[in-house]
């Protein structure tokens, strides 16, 4: 009983040590499909934390700079048929538009994910979104499915 009681101690000890800064950023769900049939997606971020840089495909990695972060929105070209529209308000990131999907704060932690597709803009394969607390940093990735419709088979 006495080795027990010291173990449960001990392992307090160890969790109260650890600060809150030096956690990874969990982020939940950390990667799924958005597709027309799973169109909104709801992710937890936690610690509530800065989204730092975001890519599409094979495009590199852009920053969220803190010039852009002053603005109240920024425009970050990623490729010859896409960018990525950045809203901020009061220094901090409140919604990115990449034009076939929308990433938006709706609270501590908390974002919105929509599918916004649209006519002739081509769906790209993933976009990866990071996180940073401290010097720690996650991303979340998001993989893209477009359903065919009955009307794209009117050759065969």
């Amino acid at each position: 009983m006495r080795t027990r009681f010291l173990l449960l101690f001990a392992s307090m000890l160890l969790l109260l040590s650890c600060e809150e800064e030096d956690h990874l950023p969990h982020i939940s769900p950390n990667w799924f499909t958005l597709s027309d049939k799973n169109a909104e997606v709801h992710v937890e971020v936690d610690p509530d934390c800065e989204m730092w840089g975001f890519n599409m495909d094979e495009s590199p990695m852009y920053p969220i700079t803190e010039e852009m972060k002053e603005k109240s929105m920024s425009i970050q070209p990623i490729d010859e048929h896409h960018q990525a529209t950045i809203y901020c308000k009061e220094d901090q990131v409140e919604k990115i538009d990449f034009g076939v999907m929308t990433i938006e704060k709706e609270g501590k932690g908390k974002y919105k994910i929509l599918f916004t597709p649209k006519d002739g803009l081509p769906v790209p394969q993933f976009i990866t979104c990071g996180f940073m607390s401290a010097e720690e940093r996650a991303n979340l990735v998001i993989l893209f499915k477009r359903q065919i419709r009955d009307t794209d088979y009117d050759d065969f």
